[in-house]
């Protein structure tokens, strides 16, 4: 359809082809950077973190030993400092121009329908294709700014990776009874059903796509059946990966595996007692949370009156597409992305973030003055951990010493170490 040309959609309605050719440009997401002095909140929500893709911090040396001073026990036991490693969570790609078209050749639009009709052109993430009896829709969701409020797994989210997943997680309904699919983006997954054929849905990036084809647009005719009708949706959604930044392989299903989920330990018996004598001079008080039955959740605060430690473990309930370790490492790289992207309120203030090569199959070590308190989120197989431990009062109100970042992400992994360890037990 050439520029002003005026056709008819499937509703009826009036479509002219007035747009530019080429692909729309998507605002850039802004960066910050990290500062450099120390200072604690008392455990409980935190301000929300001004929002920004980058990364800074500090790094933790390997090995190295933290002494807990004047608010640890009298002998002075030190804690050693959590195990540094790579970051493997790559930051991309984050998608900033829209395809021309959806991203798909001439040549794949022929074959999959045949003296086809295109409306849209893709600069706004739609396109769909229709002959007599046949349609192929794609749609491109980007986020261009995460998500203002609170997510399904009890934060905010502050970068355009989580706001991406999160968007993702959400298009994987149990009851749409989907497979999940490897080689196409970051996470895909598919399902079929013969009125509507194959529905394909992946995420590149900050980007989220569907792709629809196979349906038939005449109620008396069978679409094409589940075999062809993947064919052609893996094959558009290829196409598509590609032109966002993606280097997807061939797409295949996963098989799928059922296990039994991960039984949730009693959350305040997963810290042993030595661990509770080095990072409590006095025997704390401990509090165990309900679990809630939707999304089952087990949490134990430990308080003193100079220190608080808080142990968190999530489990997944109802898993998405590929079963409930995908999702729950979906929502572990949803608290690592947006950990890594937090930054402090004030220019002046400091940022410490790393990735850990323990406890758990993945974890990484976090704290951001004014903002995000010391803190160890890890995963074991279906379960996400976060603990915390910080001061139980802002400096000032009491004569203990402050602990230092360093101590106090000295004692998250301490006593995550524990957590991980009853987890497997």
């Amino acid at each position: 359809m050439t520029s002003g040309e005026e056709h008819m959609t499937p509703d009826g309605e009036h479509m002219t082809n007035d747009r530019d050719p080429r692909p729309a440009v998507l605002p850039d997401p802004a960066a910050g950077a990290a500062g450099r002095r120390l200072f604690r909140w008392r455990l409980g929500p935190r301000p929300t973190a001004g929002i920004t893709a980058g990364i800074a911090g500090l790094a933790l040396t390997v090995g190295a030993a933290v002494v807990l001073g004047g608010n640890g026990p009298d002998r002075g036991d030190a804690l050693p400092a959590p195990p540094v490693g790579p970051d493997r969570v790559p930051h991309g790609p984050v998608v900033s121009r829209l395809p021309a078209v959806c991203g798909l050749s001439t040549g794949t639009i022929a074959t999959l329908v045949p003296r086809a009709r295109r409306y849209g052109s893709g600069d706004f993430g739609g396109c769909q294709w229709t002959s007599d009896s046949r349609r192929l829709t794609i749609t491109i969701d980007v986020l261009v700014v995460p998500l203002a409020g609170p997510s399904s797994s009890h934060h905010v989210p502050t970068s355009l990776m989580s706001t991406a997943i999160e968007a993702f997680l959400e298009k994987a309904d149990p009851d749409l009874k989907a497979t999940a699919v490897t080689g196409l983006g970051d996470d895909a997954f598919a399902a079929y059903t013969p009125s509507n054929g194959a529905k394909v849905i992946f995420r590149v990036g900050n980007a989220v796509v569907t792709v629809q084809h196979g349906g038939s647009l005449v109620s008396s005719e069978k679409g094409l059946s589940r075999q062809k009708a993947f064919h052609g949706a893996f094959k558009a959604a290829a196409e598509t990966a590609q032109s966002l930044g993606s280097s997807s392989a061939a797409p295949a299903f996963v098989s799928q595996t059922s296990r039994q989920p991960t039984r949730l330990p009693k959350p305040c018996a997963t810290v042993t007692a030595p661990t509770l004598d080095k990072l409590f001079k006095d025997a704390p008080d401990h509090h165990e949370s309900p679990t809630s039955s939707s999304e089952p959740e087990a949490r134990c605060t430990w308080t003193s009156q100079q220190r608080t430690l808080q142990v968190t473990l999530v489990s997944e309930p109802k898993p998405q597409a590929g079963g409930a370790v995908r999702t729950a490492t979906n929502r572990y790289l949803m608290r690592h992305h947006d950990a890594r992207a937090e930054e402090p309120i004030s220019v002046h203030a400091e940022k410490y973030f790393s990735a850990l090569t323990g406890p758990g199959e993945e974890a990484f070590a976090a704290w951001v003055e004014e903002g995000s308190a010391p803190r160890v989120v890890f995963r074991v197989r279906d379960v996400v951990v976060e603990v915390v431990y910080d001061d139980a009062t802002p400096p000032g109100e009491d004569d203990a010493e402050p602990l230092t970042k360093d101590q106090a992400v000295a004692g998250a992994y301490a006593a995550a170490v524990n957590v991980a360890k009853a987890l497997r037990t």
